[in-house]
Parts: structure tokens; C-alpha cells; sequence
């Protein structure tokens, strides 16, 4: 696929309108994110509740996914706790957290299996990001328009099916899976399947839904796992 460099576009969406639109990748896997970040980033960390949802439902990719309200499940041993203006969420230890400087603030570029495809050694399998829906209020709309989004935004020349789960809502909270089905391809370095995740929460003062972004391609040897990718968008808080 023409994979995008979405990490850091990420950081800049709004509901209408995507900042820092990025340019086409070469084609593989997931391109690692961007070393560039737009000029505004987003206040995710604002008033963000003690409670997360935690998974309660099976997704097309046999994981449980994020879904009702409640408290988040223990971080497992080992894993790394990524924290960004109050806001934080957990990715194993197998995973880089490397972070680049914006607006005079260190931000985390969580990414996983960089290198794993020689021919493109700049591909990541799977990477979390934090991003913003302004003026969104209702989480359930955000979290289901930001992960259908995503998934255009990375696999539109190799899905050749978009299955979106449930949303599950709770209180401020909702999360919702989408799993593509990828078109066949010859390419080592392109998988069967990618699972996206979306995760977010209604910002108190009105103003918009904080939200996190999990990503993987599946059906590789490195590939991640759809349990730890679910894992991760559980422990947003």
C-alpha cells in the first residue's frame, strides 16, 4: 500500500478538518511517523477521568475490545507508561517510545517493529498516538469518525474490507474497533489484516473529545499482537 505518515497529522485533527495533511509514503507497511509536527498540538491531558473502559466484547480480530465504563485494567509487568500534557496510556516493553521536541514540549512517538522490513527500514507494524476531535462532544461520534479516518487515511489501496465494531459508551467514555481486511499481496512486507482502535473521552469544559489511536498490521511473522493493541487503548486514562 501507499502508507501514510499519520502519527503526527494525528496530533493536529480536528472533526471537519485534518491539520497537516500528510504525504503518501512508499509503498510496504506503515510508514513510521512523521519527524515534523504540526504547529498546534493538542491539550489531550484536560480534565481526563480517573476511569477508563475496559474490554468487555470480542472484535473480528478475536481480541476483546475497549468497551463499557470502569476502572482501567492493571498496566502488565513491564510494559511502558507514554504520558503527554496529563494524559498517559501503556505499550509493552517490545515497543520504542521515542519522543521529538514541538512547541518546546517533549511528545511521544510510540512505534512498533521499525526495521522489520529491510527493503523499507523507516516502516513501522503498529504505533499509538493521541489526538483531539475539537468541537466533537459526543465521544461516540468521535472515536467512530477518527477511527474510519484512520483507517482511510493508511490502508485505502489495500482494504479491500472495512468491518467496524460495536461502539461501546460509557458516562464520557467510548471506544470502537475497526478491522480491514487487506488485499492480497506478493510483498514480505505487507500483511492480511490491520486492526484499528480508537479510544476517547469528552473534555468537561465542552470544548471537544481527547482521543487515542491504536494501529497494527497483522499476518506478518513480527506482527503485533490484537490482544496487546487492545491492551493499549484500555489503559488511556
Amino acid at each position: 500500500m501507499a502508507a501514510a505518515v499519520v502519527a503526527v497529522a494525528m496530533l493536529g485533527a480536528c472533526a471537519d478538518e485534518a491539520i497537516d495533511d500528510p504525504e503518501p509514503a512508499p509503498s510496504g507497511s506503515i510508514a513510521e511517523p512523521s519527524e515534523s509536527a504540526g504547529a498546534d498540538e493538542p491539550a489531550v491531558g484536560r480534565e481526563s477521568p480517573s476511569e477508563a473502559p475496559v474490554d468487555d466484547a470480542e472484535s473480528p480480530a478475536d481480541a476483546e475490545t475497549p468497551a463499557e465504563g470502569g476502572t482501567a485494567p492493571d498496566t502488565p509487568d513491564g510494559w511502558q507508561t507514554v504520558e503527554y500534557n496529563g494524559s498517559s496510556f501503556s505499550v509493552p516493553e517490545s515497543w520504542d517510545v521515542p519522543s521529538e521536541e514541538s512547541d518546546g514540549q517533549e511528545v511521544p512517538r510510540p512505534t512498533y517493529g521499525k526495521g522489520f522490513c529491510q527493503d523499507a527500514p523507516d516502516e513501522v507494524l503498529g504505533f499509538a498516538t493521541l489526538t483531539w476531535a475539537e468541537g466533537v462532544t459526543d465521544p461516540a461520534e468521535a472515536v467512530t469518525t477518527e477511527v474510519e479516518r484512520a483507517a482511510e487515511m493508511l490502508f485505502s489501496d489495500r482494504a479491500s474490507e472495512l468491518q467496524l465494531g460495536d461502539v461501546r459508551q460509557s458516562e464520557s467514555w467510548a471506544s470502537v474497533p475497526a478491522t480491514l481486511q487487506l488485499a492480497p499481496s506478493d510483498d514480505p512486507c505487507e500483511g492480511s489484516e490491520a486492526l484499528v482502535i480508537a479510544m476517547g473521552f469528552a473534555y468537561e469544559d465542552g470544548s471537544g473529545t481527547g482521543l487515542l489511536i491504536v494501529v497494527g498490521e497483522l499476518g506478518l511473522p513480527d506482527s503485533p499482537t490484537p490482544e496487546d493493541l487492545v491492551e493499549i487503548a484500555n489503559s488511556f486514562g
